[in-house]
């Protein structure tokens, strides 16, 4: 890029991601590389992209403005610049996304849960969901993750496995040991409490 007798063309491609009180904008340079781009100009405001002006680095190919109002319209353009002034704008706009969205009402937790002991080191943990229909097959994407401690130390953490079923196996247990149980399901973005707890003990080994 040698050419600074005239301004940059206009940018390849704009593209903005908006969240609530940012957008992420990200761009390409022009196509002609011949022509000096010294930086890129971002403008943008609601309604009006003549609000605000932010200049970054010819370097720069994403930028967040930051400090917007939830669910606005933006108007956004972008021009690159050299000594010799500013090139044609892209313009582009955007919605920020709402403040806040209600969580949605959270499943019920699984019910019935019950540890049946195999073997000094494996228990099988089984459970009913109340929010399946009665012949409870799943046939939707729900998911359920199964935690167990011992609680000796008293600060053990929880391990925990997910499962697409109504059981699961818990294996790799000490033996002799007592073993508390719960159990919870998640769908999409919803998740139910734990369940109550079932406690079992392995076989000594």
């Amino acid at each position: 890029g040698s050419d600074e007798t005239r301004v940059p063309e206009v940018p390849s491609s704009l593209h903005v991601r908006p969240l609530v009180t940012s957008i992420v904008v990200s761009w390409t340079p022009p196509e002609n590389q011949n022509i000096v781009v010294r930086g890129y100009a971002i403008g943008y405001g609601i309604g009006s992209p003549h609000a605000q002006t932010i200049k970054v680095d010819y370097k720069q190919r994403y930028y967040t403005i930051e400090n917007l109002d939830p669910s606005s319209h933006y108007v956004i353009t972008l021009k690159a610049f050299n000594n010799v002034g500013e090139g044609i704008p892209l313009y582009e706009s955007a919605v920020t996304r709402p403040h806040t969205v209600p969580d949605p009402t959270p499943m019920m937790p699984p019910v019935g849960v019950q540890a049946s002991i195999l073997s000094h080191d494996t228990i099988r943990i089984t459970w009913a969901d109340n929010s399946l229909p009665k012949h409870q097959k799943i046939t939707d994407s729900r998911y359920y993750t199964v935690r167990w401690k011992t609680n000796i130390p008293a600060n053990t953490k929880y391990k925990n496995a997910q499962a697409t079923t109504l059981s699961y196996l818990v294996t790799g247990l000490k033996p002799n040991t007592l073993y508390e149980f719960s159990v919870m399901v998640t769908k999409g973005r919803r998740s139910s409490t734990w369940s109550m707890t079932a406690h079992g003990a392995t076989a000594s080994g």
